[in-house]
Formats: C-alpha cells, structure tokens, sequence
C-alpha cells in the first residue's frame, strides 16, 4: 500500500503537505491548521515572501516572471529573450512550493509590492481557544489560524453590525462597525482589539 503525504509520507510526503499548506496560505490568505502544522508552515511562507522581496530589487525579474507566465507548460524557457540576465533561483524557488501559476503571479504582483517596505512580520499566528470537548482526532496543542499580515479586507459596503464576517482580531474592525457603535458584539470586539494595539 503507498504511503500518504504528511507524517507518514516520509521527507517527500512532509514536503508535499507543507507545500498544499502554502498553496492554500497564498491562495485564501487566512488558514485554520493544526498548531504544529501553523507554526512550520509559518517559517517557509515567511522565507518565501522574503526571497520574492530580495529578488525583486534586481533588474529583470518582473520580466523573467511575465516570461515564465506567457511560456506553455511542459517547454523550457529561453532566458536570450529577456533584455537583462538574472538570476532563476527565486522563480523556481517559488515554483516549487506553489506549483499554480497564478499564485506565483499574486507572489510577486500582490505580496512584494505590499511587504516590499513592511517592517513586521509577515505573517500573524493565533493559537484558537480549546474545545470543550476534545475529540481523539484533535492534537495535545490545538488549532492555530496562520494568517498573511495586512490582508485583503471586505468591502466597505459591509458595515451592518449584524453580519457575521468579523475578523478574528480587531485589526479591521472598523469596516464592519462604527466607532459609535454600542452593540454587545461590538463592543467585545473593540476591547478585544484594544489588547493587541500598540
């Protein structure tokens, strides 16, 4: 019988799942993973955003990617067509751990630009409250949400107290209320939030 990815899967296996983590991370932006998995998933995303960021300040990578994006899958691509020589190791680096090709795109249009001057980490790692009742299938240490930092949030057009798409911390609670608002979910939200500003 062949062994499954994650744990059981051997060094490939673990990669395999660590890279459907950051395939997912890159895609939805928020995850809710186990605690070991949240925090090893962490340092590979953050490391990623990092090489994306450091690549970016060379001539020619934005047209290496543009090259790579435009090529048909299965063929090799000319690097002669670009007008400067640089260096591949970060596309395939990202190529790699996101094997879609609109996520290496959203890497390198969405999150450089936007963690190009960010002086904080990247990522935000939340451990979730414990359930009352623990099931055999959830680990010692719990749920944590793993989280890019700065993420899209939902359109203004969403201010109704009554909706139920509230952050999980305070960062943008002001879409979704007014600062005069005095509803009991509102207000727990604004003293939640009030902990975690600096």
């Amino acid at each position: 019988m062949p062994r499954g990815e994650g744990l059981g899967g051997g060094k490939l296996g673990r990669v395999a799942h660590l890279r459907r983590i950051l395939q997912a991370l890159f895609d939805e932006e928020r995850l809710e993973l186990r605690w070991s998995d949240a925090s090893e998933s962490r340092l590979y995303a953050e490391r990623l955003i990092q090489e994306a960021i450091r690549a970016s300040i060379e001539p020619g990578t934005e047209e290496l990617v543009q090259l790579w994006l435009e090529s048909e899958p299965g063929r090799s691509v000319h690097l002669d067509d670009l007008a400067v020589q640089t260096s591949t190791a970060t596309l395939e680096l990202a190529v790699f751990w996101l094997t879609k090709p609109h996520l290496v795109e959203k890497l390198f249009k969405v999150f450089v630009p936007r963690y190009r001057f960010y002086d904080r980490p990247y990522t935000s790692l939340y451990r979730l409250p414990r359930s009352n009742h623990p099931s055999p299938q959830t680990s010692v240490y719990g749920f944590g949400v793993l989280e890019l930092a700065r993420q899209s949030v939902a359109p203004s057009s969403w201010s109704n107290c009554g909706t139920v798409q509230r952050p999980l911390f305070g960062e943008h609670f002001g879409l979704w209320c007014t600062e005069a608002c005095s509803c009991t979910a509102c207000i727990r939200i604004k003293q939640f939030a009030s902990r975690f500003r600096r």
